[in-house]
């Protein structure tokens, strides 16, 4: 069986700012819109999960999911 992915942040169609994905799920409806869930993991182990639903279209919910990855990783302090 052949399995393709439509995850561009796992196939490198887009640069990652965010090195380790845990996990993830892709997903469009015409009356949601493109939508992604992915969990990222920094080097020290601490993990963010991301919600993105109805991005206007497929590139832009990756890209927004990083966005909002990047942003908790730089304004969350783990103790």
């Amino acid at each position: 069986r052949k399995v393709e992915s439509t995850n561009w942040l796992l196939l490198g169609k887009i640069t990652r700012t965010i090195e380790k994905i845990i996990g993830s799920k892709t997903g469009y409806l015409p009356e949601a819109g493109y939508n992604f869930v992915t969990a990222f993991e920094d080097p020290a182990g601490h993990q963010v999960y991301v919600a993105v639903l109805g991005a206007k279209d497929h590139y832009a919910r990756f890209t927004e999911a990083q966005a909002l990855a990047a942003w908790a990783y730089g304004a969350f302090a783990w103790e």
